[in-house]
């Protein structure tokens, strides 16, 4: 809940321009905006509530944005394809030593590893505030906003290991998959014919950072917060009957930068 009630304030402070900005007056542009982010999450399922081992990986936005701006106040919406995802590398190991019916003590080993990369493809519709040093929107400024994001799709690999050794035997074996990434429907059953990795189908979030406006070219480089759980309640029925539980947990969140460059600017 909290999440969306600072989600409500940032869309509320976004619209609330100050009076006097609004008599001055208005300069549009409009131009294509390129750059690229580093895209992050902790990732915890039911059944690992502690989490993986997560690490980062890099995507690519491009699209449109576009400038709506009054004296030091600017509107930036923009729309964007936008690639999110992370990458999980863990590794879990038992080990025990048993005394035998010989009474010599034995080691018993095993892991379990897990090599995952995961990508989300989106829509994004950011909706940002800007205030710029100088009227002409040249120089530093500051933005921060909203942002919504449909599900266009992704892909997924994964890989899974084990090892073992016991005083009379060793070894191990490997799998990996692949597949794509899509969203949750009403019938989705978590199934190991399945290979598809389903998420939510909106994200939202807010984000913010600093910029700089030379002619006509903008350099932002900010931060964005997903604040939507991409997981779901799913009922899973086992020997003791059905339970509903939460797949996984994990948000957007990603270190951004980007260029934009405005082809149209009226007056």
């Amino acid at each position: 809940m909290k999440h969306f009630l600072l989600l409500a304030a940032t869309v509320a402070a976004v619209a609330a321009l100050p009076a006097a900005a609004v008599r001055a007056q208005v300069r549009v542009s409009i131009g294509p905006q390129l750059g690229a982010n580093v895209s992050s999450t902790p990732y915890a399922t039911y059944y690992r509530p502690d989490g993986f081992h997560t690490m980062a990986r890099t995507g690519v936005e491009v699209g449109a944005m576009a400038s709506i701006s009054t004296g030091h106040w600017a509107l930036q919406p923009a729309l964007l394809f936008s690639q999110r995802g992370f990458k999980i590398d863990d590794k879990y190991a038992d080990e025990q030593t048993v005394i035998g019916i010989t009474g010599i003590p034995g080691r018993y080993y095993s892991s379990y590893s897990t090599k995952d990369e995961y990508r989300f493809n989106y829509l994004t519709l950011p909706l940002n505030i800007a205030y710029t040093q100088r009227a002409d929107g040249q120089g530093f400024q500051l933005f921060a906003g909203p942002y919504l994001s449909l599900l266009l799709g992704g892909h997924y690999t994964s890989t899974l290991g084990y090892l073992y050794s016991t005083p009379h035997s060793g070894g191990g074996s490997s799998s990996q998959t692949s597949g794509t990434v899509a969203a949750y429907v009403d019938s989705w059953a978590n199934s190991v014919n399945n290979n598809t990795f389903y998420t939510q189908r909106f994200d939202a979030g807010v984000q913010g950072g600093l910029g700089y406006g030379y002619g006509r070219a903008v350099l932002h480089i900010g931060y964005s917060l997903g604040l939507r759980n991409l997981g779901k309640e799913q009922q899973i029925t086992g020997n003791a009957g059905s339970t509903t539980v939460t797949t996984a947990t994990y948000h957007n969140s990603a270190f951004q930068a980007s260029l934009a460059y405005w082809l149209f600017v009226k007056p």
